[in-house]
């Protein structure tokens, strides 16, 4: 359950269906460059690790993560506890499938597609370079940005490091991304079998219900 609470957003201010997906969303200008850096769409596996913030220990969660430029992201998560987030730039679902076969899953709705994790990406299409939205400095085999106190707000984030596995430091070879959250609170994407012309039929980030699920608009 503490899984459920912090993903995607802090624990201490979303709290699982009946407070989710209450996030700042504003439109981040992103800053331009000869050629993206960025694909227009990438598919990979991810194993996300953070600690909790009740017990202090390593929690990790692992699943399939979905992008498109601009703005449309998916999460379909399988451990420890199955959900799926999904948002189309325009409209955001969050759904957590019944525990058991034939029950209500639960679904919350926001008529918003800006969040934080969306945002984060997007600002990275033109590659990690020094803009005003954020600093980038070069660190061995890693990239370190750092976000303008405005930029900060918007995505929910003081700075990110981007690990790669060679030196080009291209996108295809990012293999770790680790979030320092604005509230202090560190987040590790672990990324895996990197997809760069995943096939994504039109509509793949819109999200239909099953039946009997219980829907609340946010």
């Amino acid at each position: 359950m503490a899984y459920r609470k912090f993903f995607l957003w802090d624990a201490s201010a979303y709290i699982y269906a009946s407070i989710i997906l209450l996030l700042g969303c504003s439109s981040v200008a992103v800053a331009k460059g000869p050629s993206p850096w960025l694909p227009d769409s990438f598919s990979a596996k991810f194993t996300q690790i953070y600690l909790s913030a009740v017990s202090g220990k390593e929690q990790r969660g692992q699943g399939q993560l979905d992008y498109a430029y601009p703005g449309k992201i998916k999460f379909a998560a399988d451990k420890p506890d199955p959900f799926i987030f999904t948002s189309n730039g325009q409209k955001t679902w969050y759904y957590y499938p019944p525990f058991i076969e034939g029950e209500s899953g639960e679904l919350s709705v926001q008529e918003q597609g800006n969040l934080w994790l969306n945002q984060f990406f997007d600002l990275l299409r033109y590659g990690p370079q020094t803009n005003d939205r954020y600093t980038a400095t070069a660190q061995g085999l890693q990239w370190l940005l750092k976000f303008s106190s405005s930029t900060a707000k918007e995505v929910q984030t003081q700075q990110a490091q981007l690990k790669f596995k060679t030196k080009a430091k291209q996108f295809k070879e990012l293999q770790e991304i680790v979030l320092l959250k604005a509230n202090g609170q560190k987040v590790t994407f672990i990324l895996e079998a990197m997809n760069l012309a995943p096939n994504l039929a039109a509509g793949y980030f819109d999200f239909t219900p099953p039946p009997k699920t219980k829907i609340k608009e946010i």
